[in-house]
């Protein structure tokens, strides 16, 4: 992801290897992934910092909360995440019979930490050739999947679905309610209309280890805060607020 302040988001969907940093007079050179980047063509602020520095949690949690629910993929459209009706997911196998054309998607879907990730999305017969090819950004959810499409067939063609999977829906964490306390200095993303705790739960396990803690109130149609902390390492953070709720996670037994 890239943010630029003149021309909006480009999106590079790309999981290859880069050049993170080099030392001068010296060919090494760091190797890894980089998540979010953002370029800008002119110094900001401290308040503009402050405010950008949200934008990347706002794309690892959004696809996951902003998607339209679809049923018949033939459907679907390009540049917009879909989720699949119930616990369907886009088949990884080429069609089984000659039914006609069919699309699958080449690789296998990704485990939630590592985020959204682009595959191939192939379309053919049950001779498992490509006569028509697209993309398809794909993330795991907590409990389901979201899919973006690129590059669709204008013909809108069969894609194949596999009914009832199981995508890992038992929590890692659980979280203990300290009422009438908000953490406060480390929220890094917040969300409105937020209609339950429980919901917010669900943000934070869909962020991974970065939300190591939450704070939801049901005022004004429920907000939720997501934290990089815990009261444990900041306990002259966590205030009293009779608007609010702390969640922190628990050792499970």
């Amino acid at each position: 992801m890239i943010g630029e302040l003149n021309v909006g988001r480009t999106e590079l969907a790309t999981q290859r290897e880069i050049r993170l940093a080099a030392v001068a007079f010296d060919s090494r050179s760091f190797r890894g992934r980089m998540a979010c980047l953002q370029i800008y063509n002119e110094a900001l602020t401290l308040k503009q910092i402050r405010k950008s520095s949200g934008l990347c949690s706002e794309e690892l949690i959004r696809p996951c909360i902003n998607y339209t629910p679809i049923e018949d993929v033939t459907r679907a459209f390009n540049q917009t995440w879909y989720r699949l009706k119930g616990q369907q997911q886009i088949s990884t196998q080429g069609p089984q019979s000659n039914l006609g054309l069919s699309g699958w998607m080449r690789g296998p879907h990704p485990q939630r930490e590592i985020g959204a990730v682009e595959r191939d999305l192939c379309f053919g017969d049950v001779r498992g050739s490509c006569q028509h090819k697209a993309s398809v950004t794909v993330r795991h959810c907590f409990g389901y999947y979201v899919y973006k499409f690129i590059g669709l067939p204008q013909e809108h063609l069969q894609i194949s679905v596999d009914k009832d999977v199981d995508a890992e829906t038992l929590p890692e964490r659980i979280f203990q309610e300290r009422p009438r306390f908000q953490l406060t200095d480390h929220v890094f993303y917040e969300e409105s209309n937020v209609p339950s705790p429980a919901q917010c739960v669900e943000y934070c396990l869909v962020a991974g280890e970065k939300c190591e803690s939450l704070n939801y109130s049901s005022k004004d149609n429920g907000t939720c805060q997501l934290n990089n902390a815990t009261a444990s390492g900041y306990g002259h953070h966590l205030l009293a607020n009779q608007s609010w709720a702390y969640f922190h996670p628990i050792a499970l037994v």
